[in-house]
Formats: structure tokens, C-alpha cells, sequence
């Protein structure tokens, strides 16, 4: 038995909160259970809480038992908790929460983490079951990209409510969350040109972006023929549309015809994994939304500081210095955001609820690209009742088929992965100043027939941070809008931001994906690593506090999504995002440990 949901509330919980503890089971647990680890964790009322362990990783990602045990005491088993009657326990026990700098959570905050964990449980359960008929393709079978994209079915692997969103009905669900694999028109609007506000890092005008959009279709470029010169044809996500029609600071715009809401025509879409941006095969562009709903710590509303980054990012991206980057690295590819558009405000500011990003589409026009090419998560997303995940079950499949060693396609499998998809984000950084944010969602992969990695790409560029070397590289006349975006870091905070992404999130779950299935054992794996970093400090690059850090320094910083939502705190709009990291133990530091007291016993 195993519970995928439950798994990443477990995940995100041992990992926050210093009350909980890694340790060898009571031998009548073990016995029960069958599992010799977990994690346990003393009540008020001086009971021990266990949360027993199938296996597991000190890369930060276990698999955990289905039900937990409430022990006044070793001589029994103690009560059996499910997933349900943990988070009932959990919601009428806020000492456990107990934080140093925030002290005890609200009421009304746990209460509201709670049922968000469980309509995520819920949300996840009812996709599940939808996609039961092609569950076993889901997981074993090669993908094309916006079919992985629209595999996502649990979501953040450490998040206590990865599924969590708000004000979506079961209609609104089946039509546009991606998991049920839909498709649907976008809505279009005739809009007067000088209630919009264009952020761009080229030279090409939003007009054009705008016709790109619609050249290839027939109806669309019927309607934009019933346009005055004044106007624009511009899209929205169909849901988000509601929205503007109910926005008080669109209703003068409705009311004057500057806005004239044309309905929903054209070419199907269909949503990525991160459900507000859109993939659509005979389109040079993806389009990223603005949408009003909370998904997992933030509502997801860009933001003008978002789109002024975008707007930088482009401009570095096509400067000498960073063409000489793509020669460099062949194996990384970046999806370039060079446009954003939004409604203006009374003011003439930007409207973030309105906001569009015009993403490029490397698989335009190349249906080959396409093929076995998947975002990270997907590829690593654990199995929904089965302690294993996509991404060893494919290598077992390859092994099967071609009658080799599936510990072999893994142990290769996480050497290509670090240097095709790890190593030319690291020189980003360390060789020229670019910090991009690529957690698992942001990472593309593009793999051969035996699943082996042969190129990565990198979206999201509005979540881009330039390091101090980034002064030296490109100059202040091209950074001098980083004032108003906030992304320009001179001190080594951003280090363990962009760490974070990277390594915790993203390098860390494929080396568990591996481990916790037994495809590698936890020291070979670190090798593995180890041997991987040492390399690139070989190679005297002009920055190297990442390599330094990772190297050096046994606690590593990531991020509290648990933390996040149980204080109810929009990452998007704080001040000091570093305000919601927590120490984590170093697995080159950890793993060695262990493996003492093991070899000492």
C-alpha cells in the first residue's frame, strides 16, 4: 500500500519541523508495518506520533506508510491513524507546528492548511481515477512533451497540498486543469491600444506578436478584419475572462467599448503542467496567464516586477556574452519570454490579474522534438498507490526490453542527467552571472530511446536572477531596469535561492526517484554527485560559491512550502523570500555519517 498524496504532505512535514525525528521503529511497529525507519515526534500529552518508512533517501524525498501509529507507550501498537485521521489529529495539535521566529501557527491558519491538504487529496484522487484507463501508459510508457505536461497527476512531490486550487468548480476542473487532458479555444478581445501596457526586450512590435497568433487561422484572421485601427486582438484564458468581466477597474473599459469581449474562437490549447500557461502544436508561442485562483503558495497573478524581468532577461539573453553561452552548451536550450502584455489601471499602471507572456515554442513546427520529451516532474512523479515512480519504471522497462541491467541505465541514467541538464545551469551561474530558477517544473528534458538525456530546456525566465558577476559581464547600461524587478543580487542570500531550485528540488528528487526504488544505493548515488561538483571546481570558474557551498557546508537552505501555507504567505508578493527557508541536512555530509555508525556498529 501506498498513498502518492499523503507522501508529499508527510515529505513536506518532516522536513519543516524540528519536532520530528529519524529513527529506528519499536520493534512492535516493525513487526506490523514492516519497516525498520521512521519518523516520530513527542506529543503534548507525552505520546509518540510515528510516521514508519518503506524507504528511505537522505536526498530529502522519502516513502512513507500509509497509516501512522499513536503510542502512549512501546507495550502496544498504540492507534492506527490514515492519511483523514491524521490531519484531523494534526489540526487539534498545533504544538507540533511550533516555530522559533513565528512561534505557534493561527487557528484559522492550520485549519485552513488542513482542508486545503485535503481537497488536494481529493482533487488528486478524483484525476486519478479519470485517468485510470490510461494510468499504466501514464507512467510506462515514451511521451510526447504537452502529453507529459498533462501527466502531472500528484504535483510537487514536498507540498502539503500540491493539488490545492481555488475557484474552480468540477466543470471548470474537467475543462482546463491539465490532468484531465483537455482542450479549448481561447477568448478573444478587441482592445483599444492605448489601455494597453507592453513589456518587450526586442524590437518587434506587440502588434506583430499579437498576429503571430493568429496568421494560421482562418476565423481568427476573419475577426481581426472587423477591427478598427485603434484596436488589438488580444487573447485570454477562457476562465480568467470571468475575471475581467467581474474587475471593477475593467468596467469603464467594458462600458466605453475600449473592451469588447469578441467570445471564444480558433485553434484548441491545452494547458501545461503549471495549468496557466498554454501549449498549442501549430503555434510559434505559448501563452502565460494571469489567472485568480491560489495554487499551491501563491495566487497566480503576474506581477509588473515578473514582466520587467522578462523584459531584461530577453535583452541579456541576446547579447554577444550570452550567444557565446549557447555556443558553449549545446545540451541547454532557454524558452524565451521576449514580450508581456497587460491592461492598464486608471493610472496607467499595470493590471497584474490581466497580464500575458508570449513564450517560445521549440517544438513549433517539429513534431520529432516532441517526442520522449517531458518536464522533470512528470518524469519523476511517484506512481499514486505504488511505492515507485516513472522514471524507474521506464528505465526498468528499457532494461527489460533490450535484456541489460536496469542498476546500470540508472547509474548512467544520473551521470548523463547531471551533465546534460545540471552542469550548463551551474556555468550559467558560475561563468556568466544568469540565475535561473529551474525547479522540477521549469526543466524540459529531452531523452533518447534508453531514456538516456540528450537536451534540457529552461522556462520561466521572468523568475531570473542575475548575480554581481552579471554587472562585470554585461554592463549597467542593460541592467539598469534590475532597480524596479528586484532580481539583481550582489550578496550569497540568491545563492541559496538559486540552490534551492536547482539542486534540492530538482537533482535531488531524480537522484531519490533512483534510490528509493533501489535502481541505486544512497552512497553510490552520492559518489555520483560528488564526483560531478569536484569536477566543475576543476574547472576554476570565475564564481564558484555554489560549487563551494554544496561542497563545503553540511546544512543546505530550501524552501518551506509547508511553512509557506501554514502562515499564509504569498511567496510572490513577500518582501524577503528567504524569510521561508529551513536548514536540511547536506546528503554528501549525512550519507557519510550514516554510513559510519553503520560500519562502526
Amino acid at each position: 500500500m501506498f498513498d502518492a498524496s499523503a507522501n508529499c504532505f508527510l515529505n513536506a512535514l518532516v522536513r519543516e519541523f524540528s519536532s520530528w525525528n529519524y529513527a529506528a521503529l519499536p520493534s512492535n511497529l516493525k513487526a506490523v508495518t514492516q519497516c525498520e525507519h521512521g519518523y516520530y515526534s513527542q506529543t503534548p500529552d507525552n505520546q509518540q506520533l510515528y510516521l514508519p518508512l518503506i524507504r528511505h533517501s537522505a536526498f530529502g524525498r522519502s516513502y512513507f506508510h500509509p497509516v501512522s501509529y499513536l503510542q502512549a507507550n512501546t507495550e502496544s501498537i498504540g492507534t492506527a491513524l490514515n492519511f483523514e485521521q491524521l490531519l484531523e489529529f494534526l489540526q487539534q495539535t498545533p504544538e507540533l507546528f511550533h516555530d522559533e521566529v513565528m512561534g505557534m501557527p493561527q487557528t484559522e491558519h492550520l485549519h485552513n492548511v488542513i482542508q486545503r491538504s485535503l481537497e488536494s487529496h481529493s482533487n488528486i484522487s478524483k484525476v486519478t481515477d479519470y485517468r485510470s484507463h490510461d494510468l499504466e501508459s501514464l507512467y510506462q510508457a515514451p511521451l510526447h512533451f504537452i502529453d507529459s505536461e498533462q501527466s502531472l497527476l500528484i504535483g510537487h512531490s514536498i507540498h502539503p497540498c500540491p493539488k490545492s486550487r481555488s475557484g474552480f468548480n468540477a466543470e471548470d476542473e474537467k475543462r482546463y486543469v491539465p490532468e484531465f487532458g483537455q482542450s479549448f479555444q481561447l477568448c478573444w478581445f478587441a482592445a483599444d491600444k492605448d489601455i494597453l501596457y507592453s513589456f518587450s526586450g526586442t524590437d518587434k512590435a506587440i502588434d506583430e506578436y499579437c498576429h503571430d497568433l493568429i496568421k494560421h487561422d482562418e476565423s481568427l484572421l476573419a475577426l481581426s478584419q472587423r477591427l478598427k485601427s485603434n484596436q488589438l486582438l488580444i487573447p485570454c484564458h477562457p476562465w480568467q475572462a470571468q475575471h475581467w468581466h467581474q474587475s471593477p477597474q475593467l468596467q469603464a473599459y467594458f462600458e466605453n467599448h475600449q473592451l469588447v469581449d469578441l467570445g471564444q474562437h480558433g485553434t484548441y490549447w491545452r494547458a501545461t503542467s503549471s495549468l496557466r500557461s498554454l501549449y498549442q502544436a501549430d503555434s510559434p508561442w505559448m501563452l502565460k496567464f494571469s489567472l485568480t485562483t491560489q495554487l499551491t503558495n501563491s495566487v497566480r497573478h503576474l506581477q509588473p516586477e515578473e514582466m520587467i524581468r522578462g523584459q531584461i532577461i530577453e535583452k541579456v539573453l541576446t547579447s554577444d556574452k550570452a550567444r557565446e553561452m549557447s555556443q558553449q552548451l549545446p545540451t541547454f536550450d532557454i524558452m524565451h519570454e521576449p514580450i508581456s502584455l497587460a491592461l492598464k489601471d486608471a493610472q496607467g499602471n499595470a493590471l497584474a490579474n490581466t497580464a500575458i507572456i508570449w513564450r517560445d515554442n521549440p517544438f513549433f513546427g517539429d513534431d520529432k522534438t516532441t517526442r520522449n520529451t517531458e518536464v522533470l516532474s512528470s518524469l519523476l512523479q511517484d506512481y499514486p498507490d505504488k511505492a515507485t515512480n516513472r522514471l524507474s519504471l521506464r528505465l526498468q522497462q528499457v532494461a527489460e526490453t533490450e535484456q541489460s541491467d536496469a542498476h546500470a541505465l540508472a547509474d548512467t541514467f544520473l551521470r548523463r542527467f547531471l551533465d546534460v541538464v545540471i552542469r550548463p545551469i551551474l556555468k550559467a551561474q558560475a561563468e556568466y552571472g544568469l540565475l535561473f530558477g529551474a525547479h522540477q517544473q521549469n526543466i524540459v528534458v529531452q531523452l533518447d530511446r534508453q531514456m538516456m538525456p540528450v537536451k534540457a530546456y529552461f522556462r520561466d525566465c521572468q523568475g531570473t536572477g542575475f548575480s554581481a558577476l552579471a554587472k562585470t559581464l554585461y554592463g549597467e547600461q542593460l541592467l539598469n531596469d534590475t532597480s524596479d524587478s528586484g532580481n539583481l543580487f550582489d550578496n550569497d542570500m540568491v545563492i541559496h535561492l538559486f540552490t534551492y531550485y536547482l539542486l534540492i528540488n530538482s537533482c535531488f528528487n531524480a537522484i531519490s526517484s533512483l534510490t528509493l526504488t533501489g535502481l541505486l544505493s544512497e552512497n553510490k548515488a552520492k559518489d555520483i554527485y560528488q564526483q560531478f561538483l569536484q569536477s566543475l571546481q576543476n574547472e576554476n570558474l570565475p564564481d564558484t560559491r555554489v560549487l563551494d557551498y554544496l561542497l563545503q557546508t553540511d546544512k543546505l537552505w530550501a524552501k518551506g512550502n509547508f511553512y509557506c501555507n501554514l502562515h499564509a504567505i504569498n511567496e510572490n508578493t513577500m518582501e524577503d523570500p528567504f524569510l521561508i527557508y529551513h536548514q536540511m541536512d547536506n546528503p554528501l555530509f549525512s550519507i557519510t555519517a550514516e554510513q559510519s555508525k553503520i560500519n562502526a556498529a
